[in-house]
């Protein structure tokens, strides 16, 4: 009989693997990390350390954090590291708990290693890593205008979320909360500022009036006699997460010949580009009294845009600091045609709406007297309309001074979807921001400008005196409630005077006798008489 040895061969499964994870929180938060094995409850994420194929089941193993101070696990599973924050493992579930103190400044903290060793006694380790997301950063904001004007303003065009810095505006997911922006009341210091209405005193007297609206846009309608700078105003933002930022704003009032220069508004179909004239609603400025240097014009080869580096220099008689020709967002890109003035805005594909972060654009007179060419700023707000929804376009038109003239809006806007409805259509009134316009009938330094509610026909009178460019956004919406927006604008021609001179009769002196002159008609008569005869005679 004969016999063979069998000699079996284990093979050891593979040992267990670990991977990195990191978590991002604020200062004073706490977080939880993915957990090291499989069976953890309070968490949904795939867990950090896989076994092997064959391997013992990595609910059973031993887990632990190891202390950087000592590069030995710690026994009660708890290390705290200064300045920062404290690990904590929970061993049954194998959830690793960071809870940063409040002090804890923005960037990745000082990360821990974790150990695991299976059911055969093998240990893989991995890292935990927490982050301290850095807070967003708000920057001063300047606006200027002629003695009068209201003046609008968009604080968020140069701050930045918390995400750090970049050369494009709003780069990082985490975006500002425009909605959030609150002012600084007297009594409000951040990071308790609640207010949305400020009046602005200097010196007991009151200088105008801030207003937030709840797009994000900031309007400071001064007092009809202020004349200069305010003192620097607070807001404050949040990001959404929660953290705030704090800067201020400052306005500065001058007197003629300064410009103002007026918010600007446009649509365009889903996609496709909206081309912006920011001149075409803004004023030169008018001669001061007493002066006898020749009106001022606009120069619209002049615009810039204000990126996020510019800060403007209100006062300034040199080139300000808005110096950029494109400037981009997270919605989109603006860029300026230096030959025409032209802004175009394209934006990124798929966005629709208004845009939330609107960009400044400066534009300069040519003003030659003293202190020589002034400049104004204001906002760039395109809206983009979604698929299938209507799009507006200018209205342009003249008159005579004095002369009432009707315009049609609905004539050459483009529908969508659904046919446009003139009866919806509404005025931007004082203080009212397109697209939120709400009246039928408004009064302005130009005119009157009133919409008849059946056919939606703007007639527009000038008020007396006036001559210039007149301008006024408006609305429309369609048969599904989708709005487009425009601007209709009018020119009142100052017409010149042309002299009449009076006609003098001419006779000649009476001489008792027959008078030449009738003599002279009858013999004319006769031979007009007589051409005419044979012309008659004449075959054809």
């Amino acid at each position: 009989m004969s016999s063979t040895t069998y000699t079996p061969t284990v093979i050891a499964p593979p040992v267990p693997t670990a991977s990195p994870d990191t978590v991002e929180l604020l200062p004073g938060q706490s977080k939880v990390f993915s957990s090291i094995f499989d069976g953890q409850t309070g968490d949904t994420d795939p867990a950090l350390a896989t076994k092997g194929t064959g391997a013992p089941d990595l609910t059973n193993s031993t887990v632990c954090i190891i202390d950087p101070a000592t590069s030995v696990c710690d026994t009660d599973g708890i290390v705290t590291i200064a300045g920062q924050g404290t690990y904590t493992l929970n061993p049954t579930t194998g959830i690793v708990t960071y809870a940063a103190v409040s002090s804890a400044t923005p960037g990745a903290k000082t990360p821990v290693t974790y150990q695991i060793t299976d059911g055969l006694g093998r240990s893989v380790t991995s890292t935990l890593t927490p982050t301290i997301t850095p807070p967003p950063v708000a920057n001063p904001d300047f606006s200027t205008g002629v003695q009068g004007a209201i003046q609008t303003l968009s604080p968020v065009g140069n701050d930045r979320p918390g995400g750090g810095a970049s050369t494009e505006l709003f780069p990082d997911t985490r975006v500002q909360v425009p909605s959030g922006i609150f002012l600084c009341a007297a009594n409000q210091p951040p990071p308790d500022c609640a207010a949305t209405t400020v009046e602005v005193f200097e010196n007991g007297v009151k200088l105008g009036v801030l207003t937030v609206a709840a797009t994000g846009l900031v309007t400071f309608t001064p007092e009809p006699n202020f004349i200069g700078t305010t003192p620097a105003i607070g807001y404050q933002l949040p990001d959404n997460l929660g953290q705030k930022a704090y800067s201020t704003i400052t306005i500065t009032v001058l007197p003629p010949p300064a410009p103002s220069a007026t918010i600007d508004t446009g649509s365009a179909e889903y996609n496709k580009p909206v081309t912006l004239k920011p001149w075409m609603n803004d004023s030169a400025g008018a001669v001061p009294d007493g002066s006898s240097v020749a009106a001022p014009s606009l120069m619209a080869t002049s615009i810039k845009l204000c990126d996020d580096n510019s800060t403007f220099v209100a006062m300034s008689g040199t080139p300000a600091d808005c110096t950029a020709t494109k400037v981009k967002t997270i919605e989109g890109t603006y860029e300026v045609n230096a030959t025409t003035g032209e802004v175009v805005f394209t934006p990124v594909n798929g966005f629709t709406g208004t845009v939330k972060y609107p960009p400044t654009y400066q534009i300069w007179n040519n003003w030659t007297g003293s202190g020589g060419a002034k400049s104004a700023t204001a906002l760039l707000v395109p809206t983009i309309a979604p698929p299938g929804a209507p799009a507006a376009t200018v209205d342009i038109t003249k008159t005579k001074p004095g002369t009432s003239v009707v315009l049609n809006p609905v004539s050459n806007d483009k529908p969508g979807t659904a046919a446009l409805d003139p009866t919806t259509i509404r005025l931007c009134g004082a203080g009212e921001i397109s697209p939120a316009c709400t009246q039928m009938s408004v009064t302005t330094l130009d005119g009157l400008y009133v919409v008849e509610p059946t056919t939606g026909q703007v007639t527009f009178t000038p008020r007396d005196g006036f001559t210039g460019q007149a301008t006024i956004p408006y609305i429309i919406k369609d048969g599904l409630g989708m709005m487009a927006n425009a601007n209709l604008i009018i020119t009142v021609e100052d017409t010149a005077v042309v002299p009449v001179v009076k006609k003098t009769k001419v006779g000649l002196a009476k001489t008792g006798g027959a008078r030449p002159d009738l003599l002279l008609l009858l013999g004319i008569l006769a031979l007009v008489g007589a051409g005419g005869l044979r012309v008659a005679s004449r075959k054809r």
